[in-house]
């Protein structure tokens, strides 16, 4: 045991977090978490590049190696996991309805027992419970119910929407690279002999897990362009300082309204090969169209100071457009710097990331970021001052899958164009507002800036409109359970696929995602405690015991490490390791108090009978899902399979 280093970025390991959290260090990790982390395979390795299962054999080892190379997109896999069984169910209720449940039965264990001598034991225990599922649906009345012409269309949207699944994602189909060879017809067999455990197998060896559609994503890009564009950016340059600028307020000079020079340059760095290829590290050039939104681009220059008109919204924590709701496609912001630069920078608060642009030393810096999601602000860097003003390229692109573009993303295009019009026009108004009406919009702006970006900062819109869905939902189904099953563990899973997921984290959308996940789960489930205690006027001491003990401990724990470091601030390489020996840590410390004192205070709400006669399942499923978690902290189990050096040091 010995005192704690501090941990690189690039490679925060999981059990120095969880040593750091026990205020020990362990100098030897043990059999079974190296057996764990070895299990866990690279999520920056290609698909294909995975080794496949060892346990298979023959015929389905070889297809399905070549299967995952068309299988390694999450969506595309997800579709698959309902479109493929759809179709099984619609051939199970055929046989049913002709040959009797019996015979369906009969031909279900053949075909699993058929499976067997080719499949690894988890893929063929998968696909034998989802085969059991099928059958037993089968044979219910809801499904008993569905007609002949009903069953067939079961099956073709099974065939067909694997084929919608694979133009949604713009993978090739595993067919289309067989179906011109002389071996097609014995091919296509064995492959729909083999479809259902092939798309289970492609689950692990997919590019990016379902978890990580649970993990809000770090997606500000930033590079230095160099050589050609940076000549044109001076042709710009020139041409701004030859105008009169005024110091006390922005400068926004339009796309649209440049002369041929400038107007040439700006195109030849928007296209820039060095601008498309930062964009691909986020949207790979196979996957997403890449547009340039001409209506939107501007030549900007910076005023030294703000006088609370307009351009205050600027160094305010503010998300530029109102689509944060749109899915799939993206409106990206990309800055481009035109000049030197010492005193403003870029400050993105939930990416915990800066940036000040410059153009110096022959290198332009560039950073990109979502017009509609990502929350951002300048400021003055204290001590430093510039020659002469800021100005930067505003440049931005309409990103969308290339299967989408032409009606879906070009939707999102006009309307964020449209949007970005309008605000222009009062924009420009109270930039130097004249007259008590302006004066009065300049406040306005400033004003539902803030408002808006309140929510976004506390609590999301996405968040918002999710719990709104959720709602309506409970509404239309007329049942209060539906929005509690669908608010009460999200936290939950966001814990396990962050901790899984743990690199490119907005860790600032994290950390209020989780506390309002936790924080809507909580005021339910304590809020049902209250009512059913006060409904069956009882009052149950041992069960507030635990309650309050439970939130003690729980506290205690946050007080210890922190808030960042209690939202894996550590493990997301935001904090250095620190040797942590306050109690609930420490050598008299609680194993994982934190998980035990969550635990405690839910058992303590399941012990009032009332709550538990009512709601016998809400507690269960917090254990569990806490249990999962704790588990996997234990295991470090986690994706990047980095194996921490210095904990050994």
């Amino acid at each position: 045991k010995g005192t704690r280093r501090s941990a690189p970025r690039e490679a925060p390991d999981h059990h120095l977090s969880r040593e750091v959290k026990h205020g020990m260090v362990q100098t030897r990790r043990s059999a079974a978490s190296q057996l764990a982390a070895e299990a866990v395979p690279s999520a920056a390795q290609p698909a294909a590049e995975v080794n496949p299962a060892k346990a298979e054999t023959g015929a389905f080892a070889r297809m399905a190696v070549e299967f995952r190379k068309y299988h390694s997109n999450s969506l595309n896999v997800a579709i698959h996991l309902f479109t493929t069984p759809t179709a099984v169910l619609g051939v199970s209720l055929l046989a049913c309805k002709y040959f009797g449940a019996d015979v369906a039965a009969g031909l279900t264990v053949a075909y699993a027992g058929a499976l067997l001598p080719f499949l690894s034991f988890p893929v063929w225990i998968a696909t034998a419970a989802i085969l059991a599922a099928i059958l037993f649906a089968s044979t219910t009345a809801v499904f008993s119910a569905v007609g002949v012409y009903g069953c067939l269309l079961m099956v073709a949207f099974g065939y067909f929407g694997q084929d919608l699944a694979h133009w949604l994602t713009s993978e090739k189909t595993y067919q289309s690279t067989y179906q011109k060879e002389s071996n097609f017809l014995s091919t296509l067999a064995e492959h729909t002999f083999f479809l259902l455990p092939l798309v289970l197998d492609a689950i692990p060896h997919m590019k990016q897990s379902f978890l990580s559609w649970l993990v809000p994503h770090d997606y500000v890009v930033h590079t230095d362009l160099v050589g050609d564009p940076v000549e044109a950016l001076q042709v710009i340059r020139r041409w701004v300082f030859s105008m009169d600028l005024p110091k006390d307020r922005t400068r926004h000079e339009w796309y649209k309204k440049l002369p041929q020079g400038p107007k040439t340059a700006f195109d030849n760095v928007a296209s820039a090969t060095q601008m498309m290829d930062m964009l691909a590290t986020r949207f790979p050039k196979d996957l997403y169209d890449v547009e340039v939104l001409h209506g939107m681009n501007e030549v900007y220059v910076s005023c030294e100071t703000h006088n609370y008109n307009s351009d205050t919204v600027f160094y305010m924590d503010h998300v530029d457009g109102p689509y944060e709701v749109y899915p799939f496609c993206f409106v990206y912001r990309t800055l481009v710097a035109v000049n030197k630069n010492n005193l403003i920078r870029t400050v993105f608060p939930h990416s915990n990331f800066s940036k000040t642009l410059t153009l110096e030393d022959g290198k332009a810096g560039v950073i990109s970021f979502d017009f509609n999601r990502e929350m951002h602000r300048i400021e003055h860097k204290p001590g430093a001052s510039n020659e002469e003003q800021r100005v930067v390229l505003k440049i931005h692109y309409l990103i969308s899958p290339k299967s989408l573009t032409s009606w879906y993303g070009h939707g999102l295009g006009y309307l964020t164009v449209k949007y970005n019009e309008t605000f222009r026009f009062l924009f420009n108004s109270t930039i130097a507002p004249k007259g008590l009406f302006w004066r009065f919009m300049a406040t306005q702006v400033i004003a539902w800036t803030w408002i808006f970006n309140s929510i976004e900062s506390l609590i999301g819109m996405n968040n918002f409109v999710y719990y709104l869905l959720a709602g309506v939902a409970a509404l239309a189904l007329r049942s209060y359970s539906v929005f509690l099953v669908l608010t009460s563990y999200l936290h939950y899973l966001m814990y396990i696929s962050t901790y899984y997921h743990r690199e490119k984290v907005s860790f600032g959308q994290f950390k209020r995602n989780a506390v309002v996940y936790k924080t809507v789960s909580v005021v339910q489930i304590l809020s049902l405690y209250a009512y059913n205690m006060y409904k069956t006027q009882t009052v149950d001491y041992m069960s507030l015991g635990m309650i309050m003990g439970g939130w003690a401990l729980s506290f205690a724990a946050t007080r210890a490490l922190g808030i960042d470091r209690t939202y894996f601030g550590w493990e997301l390489g935001h904090l250095k390791g620190e040797f942590v020996q306050r109690w609930p840590y420490g050598p008299y410390g609680v194993p994982h108090p934190m998980i035990v004192g969550g635990i405690s205070w839910l058992m303590g709400v399941h012990k009032l009978a009332a709550f538990r006669a009512q709601w016998p399942w809400v507690v269960p499923v917090h254990v569990a899902l806490y249990l999962c978690h704790m588990l996997q902290e234990h295991f470090s189990i986690y994706a990047t399979g980095k194996i921490q050096q210095f904990a050994q040091k």
